[in-house]
């Protein structure tokens, strides 16, 4: 396993053990990289949106971004079919 894959399967740990978090996945089309996180309740997002840049691992997650190019979208579910 590689440094990549290492840290963010330690930032994966991290995420799944935060309150309200259900999965993770990520998702790539050419080079457009999309994360989709599951969360029980919206105040659950949010918490995460605010409370998750001070940590290490976060930290070295977001090294790896362009986060000029990054766009957060909260989304409910309306129906499940």
């Amino acid at each position: 396993m590689n440094n990549e894959n290492s840290w963010s399967g330690s930032y994966n740990e991290y995420m799944s053990k935060q309150k309200g978090y259900i999965s993770w996945k990520q998702l790539v089309e050419d080079d457009m990289w999309v994360d989709l996180l599951t969360w029980e309740t919206m105040d659950d997002a949010k918490r995460i949106l605010e409370s998750d840049h001070s940590n290490a691992l976060a930290e070295k997650f977001y090294s790896f971004i362009d986060t000029e190019s990054c766009k957060v979208h909260l989304f409910s579910v309306e129906k499940s079919y």
